[in-house]
């Protein structure tokens, strides 16, 4: 024997199993060709309830009518995929519902779901079933909005909870979801329902979602100076201070980063923008950080603080950094003194 041959052979198995598994497709095609072209109820209920072949059984429930029999091939088969298939065609909402509360597999509770309309057989599998892509579909067919409210609130799965807020129209459930929502895409669908934008505003910002906090801060339109100060001085998040620092535009808000922020690159981020002298003298005298106290330092104009601070500060930075600034700063006196001399 070739020796290739022999390798295939050994891989794929003797070539009688080859022409046995031949002989079964053609077999197969032509049965499911025969209950294509069937009219006869009681060839394809027999077909449907006997054929060895899954996919020949599954092609004959897709044509047979009689209720009883789709029940019992719904109940009974040995193929998930035929119950599947006799599952889309029952009509009982009793056995409906039976399976759906009560089926193992989770496919033919799916299917189940999906011819089910009563609200209370919905409502038990959106809030209990073990599947979450059962509890999304259920939830989704939800229209009561005491128990959307309690899906969205509570599920463990993030597309449960989005699937529930998008048929939630209450304004109070909505912002009271959107506030305690960690997770960033619920929070936004939540937010995205809501229509007043002031609510959405309030509810971007104090979001328990720092990626949402943050996203608002750096892009809504926030005037007030309050928020950003609160934002920018205790956020738990360092990216939401890091976005209201850099929003800020309220002098005093800006001297209390300056001044009182835990963290040093906001501190130092707000000296850099610092235009009172007595906050700079402020930071530049005392800030624990030589990096923020020579960023204050550069912002300085009066030549006595910058003297002394060239003489006593502790870092050779901060001291060459008053000393440079000592001298643009006479540069600047003297060339303003020639200009109006």
């Amino acid at each position: 024997m070739n020796p290739l041959k022999k390798i295939f052979n050994n891989l794929f198995g003797p070539i009688w199993i080859k022409e046995n598994r031949k002989k079964d497709w053609e077999l197969w095609k032509k049965q499911l060709a025969a209950i294509e072209a069937a009219t006869n109820p009681e060839e394809l209920e027999r077909a449907a309830l006997t054929a060895p072949e899954m996919a020949v059984r599954k092609a004959a429930v897709k044509k047979i009518t009689d209720p009883e029999i789709i029940e019992s091939i719904a109940l009974n088969d040995a193929d998930k995929w035929v119950r599947q298939a006799a599952v889309k065609k029952l009509t009982d909402p009793e056995k409906l519902t039976f399976i759906a509360l009560n089926e193992t597999d989770p496919y033919l509770r799916l299917a189940a779901i999906g011819k089910l309309n009563d609200s209370g057989t919905l409502a038990q599998a959106a809030i209990n079933d073990p599947d979450a892509k059962i509890r999304r579909a259920a939830a989704k067919k939800l229209s009561d909005p005491e128990v959307l409210g309690k899906i969205a609130s509570a599920d463990p799965d993030p597309e449960v909870r989005r699937t529930a807020i998008r048929n939630l129209n209450d304004p109070e459930t909505l912002e009271r979801i959107a506030l305690r929502e960690t997770d960033p895409y619920v929070c936004k669908t939540a937010l995205s329902r809501l229509s007043d934008p002031e609510t959405i505003r309030n509810a971007s910002v104090r979001t328990a979602c720092a990626k949402v906090r943050k996203e608002a801060i750096a892009t809504l339109d926030i005037s007030d100076p309050a928020i950003l100060k609160q934002a920018a001085l205790h956020d738990d998040d360092w990216g939401v201070r890091y976005a209201a620092v850099w929003r800020l535009r309220d002098p005093d808000g800006m001297i209390q980063v300056a001044l009182n922020s835990p963290d040093p690159d906001l501190r130092k981020i707000a000296t850099e923008r610092l235009g009172d002298p007595e906050t700079l003298i402020d930071v530049a005298t005392s800030d624990p950080e030589a990096s923020i106290r020579a960023a204050a330092v550069w912002n300085l104009n009066d030549l006595e603080t910058l003297r002394t601070i060239e003489l006593n500060d502790e870092d050779p930075e901060v001291r060459c950094a008053a000393k440079t600034r000592q001298i643009v700063v006479e540069l600047k006196t003297q060339n303003r003194e020639g200009e109006t001399g």
